[in-house]
């Protein structure tokens, strides 16, 4: 098992590279005390290699042993590093896992994407070419909304910390916009809801406030590997705040366009049942490791 938790071992898999593990079962009294053996276990080795980004290629029923122990029996686990053909998982173990971070930013904008990409895979508004491969264009309204959803039940109902600073306040959390919303529920930041009154002015400001901080926090940090080069890139617009807004994806249009390389775009939507054991274990290790107590 400490092939698939050390990290240092386990990335040196390329994409489509595979770990063969045989499990010895039926630990004797003297197995554990004199030879040092231990209990194992597919289930938990399949779960720590999700946690990493590995999936289980193959698991065998257990097979008695060859030499005639009675008490003993093997099986053998194949875990496999996913590959999209693209290069794409190579930047996102990057950034979810190796990547530095002073905040749950990145984390959360991956997450975003990979439930966008999974969701709701119409809202691609274009492709679009550039120097460094194909595009994809979504409304960055949308990814607000996904954003505030996101973090709703993590600060105003659990009181997590998502920063090592003292101050539970990210950037996105204006007096006269999120904290004016507290009264509402992560599932009102959904598609087909409407908000009317100061609940819709509010709405508006934490929606644009959401776009500016995607913008300059994990749009701006995200690089491809050893390389200054963002990955993603925001083109936002000013919105006027009203009393009323109707959350589909028009209205998400005019905040402006957030642009992803497609073959991101393409991981996230064929490998999200991958890719999204990684970013929550990555999410709650960092919570785990901050060096101070939740309020």
């Amino acid at each position: 098992m400490l092939l698939v938790t050390r990290r240092a071992q386990y990335v040196i898999l390329k994409p489509g590279g595979k770990i063969v593990i045989s499990l010895r079962h039926g630990q004797t009294e003297e197995d554990f005390t004199k030879r040092r053996m231990y209990v194992v276990c597919a289930d938990e080795l399949k779960k720590l290699a999700s946690n990493v980004g590995l999936f289980c290629k193959l698991e065998t029923p257990k097979e008695t042993d060859k030499l005639g122990r009675n008490h003993v029996s093997w099986q053998t686990v194949v875990l496999q590093m996913p590959d999209d053909g693209s290069g794409a998982f190579p930047f996102i173990r990057h950034v979810a896992i190796n990547d530095g971070k002073s905040a749950t930013h990145k984390l959360a904008l991956l997450r975003i994407l990979l439930r966008i990409a999974d969701g709701h895979p119409g809202a691609v508004i274009r492709r679009e070419p550039s120097p460094f491969g194909d595009r994809v264009i979504l409304p960055v309204g949308l990814v607000a909304l996904y954003w505030c959803h996101q973090y709703k039940v993590l600060i105003d109902q659990h009181k997590l910390f998502q920063t090592p600073n003292s101050k539970p306040n990210m950037g996105f959390m204006k007096d006269d916009g999120w904290h004016k919303l507290t009264h509402r529920t992560s599932s009102d930041y959904r598609i087909g809801n409407l908000f009317t009154g100061d609940d819709a002015i509010a709405l508006y400001k934490t929606i644009s406030a959401s776009v500016q901080n995607i913008k300059t926090m994990p749009c701006n940090y995200i690089t491809l590997p050893n390389s200054v080069q963002t990955v993603f890139e925001v083109d936002n617009k000013r919105v006027s705040a009203k009393d009323s807004i109707f959350l589909d994806l028009p209205t998400l249009k005019q905040w402006g366009e957030f642009s992803l390389p497609e073959s991101t775009w393409l991981a996230f939507n064929r490998y999200a049942c991958w890719i999204e054991p990684v970013l929550i274990s990555e999410w709650v290790n960092f919570l785990r490791n901050l060096d101070r107590p939740h309020q």
